[in-house]
């Protein structure tokens, strides 16, 4: 089915919503489908960016590279099939997210997260303004479901 104009008039009719879901609903599961996908093509270099961190014990780096990169795929997936609980997990992983960035800045850490995999260069400061975009980009799939 292809989306005219007049099927989103007035903008807060149920047709638009529902369009509007769809749309930032599927960017979101490819937001985290594309970022555990490219942690996962080289978790070492995404371990190495956790331990960067000094949060965790080295000998659990490359576990948590591995969870988290799959945990993001998972959840990029739940969202695009819309499996319940899928947004609320979205929503806890990024604020584990912006906890772990929060305190990198604390710390005055000046290094790259890994946060979107490689060849994805981005301070801490930088990610966690996207990550706090992320939050809000929930707020709106949340919303835009309520009809």
């Amino acid at each position: 089915m292809v989306a005219r104009a007049h099927d989103c008039e007035p903008v807060n009719s149920a047709s638009c919503r529902r369009w509007l879901h769809h749309l930032a609903r599927l960017s979101l599961a490819l937001v985290f489908l594309s970022a555990g996908i490219s942690k996962l093509s080289d978790i070492p270099q995404f371990a190495g960016r956790i331990g960067d961190f000094g949060i965790i014990y080295d000998s659990l780096v490359v576990p948590a590279a591995w969870i988290f990169s799959i945990l993001e795929v998972l959840l990029g997936v739940g969202l695009a099939l819309r499996v319940r609980g899928s947004l609320a997990a979205a929503l806890a992983l990024l604020g584990i997210f912006i906890g772990v960035l929060a305190y990198g800045i604390y710390l005055g850490l000046d290094i790259e997260c890994g946060c979107f995999g490689p060849g994805f260069h981005v301070n801490i400061r930088t990610q966690l303004i996207i990550d706090l975009g992320l939050v809000g980009w929930c707020g709106l799939v949340y919303w835009s479901q309520r009809q």
